[in-house]
């Protein structure tokens, strides 16, 4: 088994660019690499870069203001002033000066970037930060937004108290804005009062369990208190709320590196290949010959393309409301059930010679989970289209597949 990444997006919480920050902290280990090399040779820039490790971006700013004016070229520098500025921006109040604290911060770092600064951090909030500036609003609620603002500012300056004091205010004006209790928990989670941080990411989930983050913060504080097996459930709910973020999956790995185990999935590629042909109605089939001569089981994978093939016409009827062809998991499902059909009839003729790939869809078919296995471990953009509606009525197969087939395997020692 591999593990096969089938991601389609970074994802943050929707509204806080703070939160972005406390997902990238791990993604500044290499600049504390590089940082360490040049020791020495500057010592304001030592003290500089220094804070920036520590994530006291705000104590930072003016150093690296001053040293990026003096040295644009510092790659180094560039990259911790973009981070800085985006902190500061969360203090400010008065919406276009934080606009352009957000620009300033975003061409700081293109500046690193182009300078050849590749560090996760820069590309990734590089995708995220609007070239406009403008930060998209918590609620629609007016006075609920401004004490979530509030809260963020106070975060930002790392007076935990008052940021809960905020964001509670803010819950109590909008009793549907997800990101009020799970700012809280995150204050508790700074202040490693992990057993209130639980409790609020568990409201956080009750205002709506189809996010990721809450899950996944609370996997977080659960592998704090070394509850490495209850944490375990909290990162797995995270993966069944969005399964194609890098983020819930790096979650997952937290677990797996705490329990000693290997994150890996099941991946079994199909032999033969399917081409679209000259029209949208139409495929090529190139079928494996080696799978066909092969003495495991293996000619089973004919089925695959003859099945898929014919859903060119299938689609339609039954996607009315689409207008275009996609792969979709019902596609995926009739293929793979054929195939499994056939693999199963060879292993009741042949007991021992079935193909071990072939082997595993039989195990995924026999115990209901192979439609979670698709949308999990094998979906491309059409077939996640279909995740939403799949989630709502299989939960528990979800759950079960993550459970029993992904990171599994135990590392020796």
């Amino acid at each position: 088994m591999k593990r096969r990444p089938n991601r389609f997006a970074h994802e943050f919480p929707s509204a806080r660019w703070m939160a972005v920050l406390a997902a990238c902290i791990g993604l500044l280990a290499p600049a504390f690499t590089r940082a360490a090399q040049e020791a020495g040779k500057n010592p304001k820039r030592d003290q500089a870069l220094a804070l920036y490790r520590e994530h006291k971006q705000l104590e930072a700013l003016p150093l690296l203001e001053e040293l990026a004016a003096a040295n644009p070229s510092d790659g180094q520098v560039q990259e911790g002033l973009g981070v800085c500025l985006l902190t500061h921006a969360a203090t400010v109040t008065e919406p276009e000066r934080r606009r352009d604290e957000v620009k300033r911060s975003r061409a700081a770092l293109a500046k690193a970037q182009e300078l050849g600064d590749s560090a996760e951090i820069v590309r990734i909030l590089l995708q995220m930060l609007p070239e406009s500036g403008d930060l998209p609003s918590f609620s629609g609620h007016m006075d609920a937004d401004s004490a979530m603002r509030e809260g963020e500012a106070a975060f930002a300056r790392r007076d935990f108290d008052a940021a809960i004091e905020a964001y509670k205010r803010a819950m109590l004006l909008d009793a549907t804005l997800y990101e009020a209790p799970l700012f809280v928990g995150d204050c508790y989670f700074n202040k490693k009062d992990f057993e209130n941080a639980e409790s609020w990411f568990a409201v956080a989930v009750s205002v709506n369990g189809d996010k990721e983050t809450a899950y996944r913060y609370w996997g977080d504080a659960l592998l704090s208190e070394k509850k490495v097996e209850q944490a375990h459930t909290k990162y797995i709910e995270a993966v069944i709320a969005n399964p194609y973020s890098n983020a819930t999956w790096a979650g997952l790995g937290h677990w797996a590196r705490a329990a000693g185990r290997k994150l890996t999935q099941p991946s079994v590629e199909p032999r033969g290949k399917i081409a679209d042909g000259s029209d949208s109605k139409h495929v090529t089939i190139t079928i494996d010959p080696a799978a066909v001569a092969a003495n495991d089981g293996s000619s089973a994978w004919t089925m695959y393309g003859i099945t898929r093939a014919a859903w060119r016409e299938k689609f339609q009827k039954q996607f009315p409301n689409e207008k275009t062809y996609r792969h979709s998991l019902a596609e995926e499902s009739e293929a793979l059930g054929l195939v499994v059909s056939s693999a199963r009839e060879w292993k009741e003729k042949n007991p021992g010679t079935l193909n071990p790939g072939l082997a595993i869809l039989v195990e995924l078919s026999d115990r209901g989970l192979l439609e979670a296995y698709i949308l999990l471990s094998q979906a491309d953009q059409g077939i996640a289209e279909d995740y939403p509606a799949y989630r709502a009525g299989h939960r528990a197969e979800l759950r079960q597949y993550l459970t029993d087939f992904v990171g599994a395997e135990k590392l020796e020692n």
